[in-house]
């Protein structure tokens, strides 16, 4: 398991980078699409997920198998869920 507490490095060079493409806008816009951009404090969360390097036709497999697996680890160990599942991609390599 991975805590994240939204405080990491890759977290702030994230948010940083964020901040200097919205700053770098034309227009200096706060709001895009109906969306705001700010910085939110966060409670500490515990994420559980499966890690693996998959091709792109795949995924969808992947990751079907993968929330069965975190949600049945999850049960197993009485763990009660709160969110919607998602993906983190480590790598994207959309040439292969």
């Amino acid at each position: 398991m991975v805590t994240l507490d939204g405080k990491g490095p890759d977290y702030q060079k994230g948010m940083d980078k964020l901040k200097a493409a919205v700053a770098s806008n034309k227009s200096a816009r706060t709001e895009f699409d109906g969306y705001s951009i700010e910085t939110a404090d966060m409670a500490e969360r515990t994420c559980v997920g499966v890690r693996d390097t998959v091709e792109f036709a795949q995924m969808q497999l992947f990751f079907e198998s993968g929330f069965a697996k975190a949600t049945g680890g999850c049960e197993k160990d009485s763990l009660e869920t709160d969110g919607m599942p998602c993906g983190l991609y480590f790598v994207w390599d959309g040439a292969n």
